[in-house]
């Protein structure tokens, strides 16, 4: 069946001039942290074709990083637009909850509280630019999705310089030589473009992360899992079983707890970012796995660890944007900057001066993947 209209941001884009060229490849169910679908198979990393683009939104990512298009669209609920940034080379907007709408016509269209608290739409692109232009078209209040808010697009001016809290391995659980440096190079970067950064991280990041699982495994989701499971492929049954073992044992008091849990972290976060307003961490502390080996055994559980930053970031609903600042090893190194509640501004803004020294990276030729330079 045919959609009757179209999504408030797909709606908004095209009052705006947009032209839709296409769909990219997602993985079955939007499922999994590696693009592969039945239909169109796997999506190929143009850095390094061995290596995974990345999911949900791995086609777009993988298509603005060889200049298929400069703009495309895509919906984060576990990283889902800032890992295949990451993998890619590209930008990405995770946007505040309730900032940009999130809506379907698609029946079953109320979703469990756990989703409607954590999943948004947000833009790709390469440039911080684009980013900011489509954000500033998308954002606003609708009445097809209740959690929407009329913030305005730019908050108070910060006292200056602005702080920064540097984040290289969250949560003392382990981050790869290579994403560190990445961090340590945006670090630099925004210290000559004026900014105070000091190595320190934001409250019980790890507890953040469990809350998200919980709060996207409580029982009524599971049976809703379960119920779909005849229709699902052998992969996403594989997945969602590996996703609700690291989650652990659901019931209702498990569930309340982890919307308490959230509770008390959004004031904790929101008291330390009173102190630093941005936050620059890892996205995944590691590169990108090899392709296809996301379900192999454990790589659920590891691969969920390594999402750890990303991870509390839905969990809260705070904007982070995605971006390159390097290449090492031959692959994109790649940063968040998470922002406060409906301060992506203050996100932009960095990010913008970070695309400054650091540069863009993409597009590239994937014919010519032995050449980037280290």
């Amino acid at each position: 069946a045919y959609p009757r209209l179209d999504a408030p941001q797909v709606e908004r884009l095209r009052a705006a001039g947009a032209i839709p060229i296409g769909r990219t490849n997602c993985p079955n169910f939007t499922v999994r942290w590696h693009t592969e679908s039945e239909l169109w198979g796997a999506t190929v990393n143009p850095w390094d074709r061995s290596r995974t683009p990345g999911a949900s939104s791995g086609g777009e990512a993988a298509a603005l990083a060889t200049g298929m298009s400069p703009l495309g669209l895509g919906s984060d609920g576990l990283g889902s637009l800032r890992w295949p940034a990451q993998c890619c080379g590209i930008g990405a907007l995770k946007p505040t909850l309730g900032r940009i709408p999130h809506a379907t016509t698609i029946e079953p269209v109320d979703a469990p509280i756990g989703f409607q608290l954590t999943v948004v739409e947000g833009p790709m692109a390469r440039r911080v630019a684009d980013l900011r232009a489509a954000f500033e078209v998308m954002a606003g209040p609708t009445w097809r999705d209740p959690w929407t808010v009329p913030a305005p697009l730019r908050g108070p001016e910060p006292a200056k310089p602005v702080r920064v809290a540097l984040v290289v391995d969250p949560a003392g659980q382990g981050t790869a030589k290579q994403v560190q440096e990445g961090v340590r190079k945006a670090a630099r970067a925004l210290d000559e473009a004026g900014y105070a950064v000091e190595e320190v991280e934001p409250p019980s990041i790890d507890v953040a992360a469990k809350a998200l699982l919980e709060m996207l495994t409580t029982p009524e989701m599971r049976a809703g899992w379960q119920m779909m499971s005849p229709l699902m492929p052998a992969d996403t049954k594989r997945f969602m079983s590996a996703f609700f073992e690291v989650a652990g044992d659901s019931d209702p008091v498990t569930t309340m707890q982890s919307f308490v849990v959230r509770q008390s972290l959004l004031r904790a976060w929101g008291e330390f970012q009173e102190m630093h307003p941005l936050i620059v961490a890892p996205i995944f502390t590691d590169v990108p796995f090899e392709a296809g080996t996301d379900l192999d055994d454990g790589r659920v559980a590891e691969t969920i660890r390594g999402m750890r930053m990303a991870l509390a970031v839905n969990a809260l609903g705070l904007p982070a944007v995605a971006l390159p600042v390097g290449i090492g090893d031959g692959l994109p190194q790649s940063v968040q900057v998470i922002g406060p509640r409906y301060r992506e501004d203050l996100c932009l803004d960095a990010a913008a001066a970070l695309e400054d020294r650091a540069g863009i990276i993409t597009p590239i030729d994937p014919r010519k993947e032995d050449e980037h330079d280290d």
